[in-house]
């Protein structure tokens, strides 16, 4: 007899590859967050950190499993209301803090745009990107153990 299948691929998944994801999201996190250290000094990043594609995949890697399951089960359905308050409030001061470095950066493209801006707010939204895929993969893995 077969097992009732959940509808969540993330349920599906082990608790390992989940913690896996997790730390992940936290080293993606940690790379952001340099690389938009690096920007706000004025400088390229990649003139420190030549694999920015790599970063880039892993964020893919990691937003598709919560891209899927939010797909099959609407918004209302993804588990991410059992975060704690503390990383609910971080969560919306990395959006305002992406939404200022995304209009800073239209306002200054208007006149000239040097690569240091355009990383700047790249790694703004990496920052934003990688710590909801943190914040879910943790709450994930409280829910599934």
């Amino acid at each position: 007899m077969l097992r009732a299948q959940s509808s969540s691929l993330l349920v599906r998944l082990r608790p390992a590859v989940i913690g896996l994801f997790f730390l992940l999201a936290c080293a993606g996190d940690a790379i952001a967050l340099l690389a938009h250290v690096v920007s706000l000094l004025t400088k390229d990043p990649r003139d420190y950190f030549g694999l920015t594609w790599l970063v880039q995949l892993i964020l893919l890697a990691l937003l598709l499993p919560i891209l899927v399951e939010v797909l099959r089960r609407g918004l209302e359905g993804v588990r991410l209301f059992p975060a704690p308050h503390w990383q609910k409030r971080m969560l919306l001061v990395l959006i305002v803090y992406y939404t200022f470095h995304f209009y800073i950066f239209v306002w200054a493209a208007s006149d000239h745009v040097e690569s240091y801006m355009t990383w700047r707010m790249y790694s703004a939204g990496w920052l934003l990107l990688f710590t909801l895929c943190a914040v879910y993969y943790r709450v994930r893995a409280r829910t599934t153990s």
